[in-house]
């Protein structure tokens, strides 16, 4: 990708999920049915060097985590609402690595998810 800056979205799918399952959203969504995202820039980082990649690594999962709490709330009531976040930020950080194109981020993310990108 060769902006740099890009956006990290809940899946649909998981929003579908929760409306399914009843698990409400947090107060404060814009509107109801928005797929809650935020902004990640990077353009002030050197993705030629490790801490570059590792940098924009933390950047997208603090952005998925973020958006997956507002997505299934702030405080996990059962295991369900923990699992349906915890497929959010996986699948928001592997499609924003995935966007941005990266080798070495693709390499870090199968370092720690432990598979591949897809």
């Amino acid at each position: 990708m060769n902006n740099a800056h890009f956006r990290i979205a809940a899946i649909a799918a998981v929003a579908m999920t929760l409306s399914i399952c009843g698990v409400s959203r947090t107060a404060g969504a814009a509107e109801p049915g928005a797929i809650p995202s935020r902004t990640v820039n990077y353009a002030d980082l050197n993705l030629n060097v490790p801490s570059g990649i590792q940098a924009l690594y933390n950047r997208i999962d603090n952005a998925a985590r973020d958006v997956c709490y507002q997505e299934v709330g702030y405080f996990f009531y059962s295991a369900q609402q923990r699992g349906l976040w915890s497929h959010c930020v996986e699948d928001a950080v592997a499609r924003a690595i995935a966007r941005v194109g990266n080798e070495r981020l693709t390499a870090l993310y199968m370092q720690n998810y432990g598979k591949k990108l897809g």
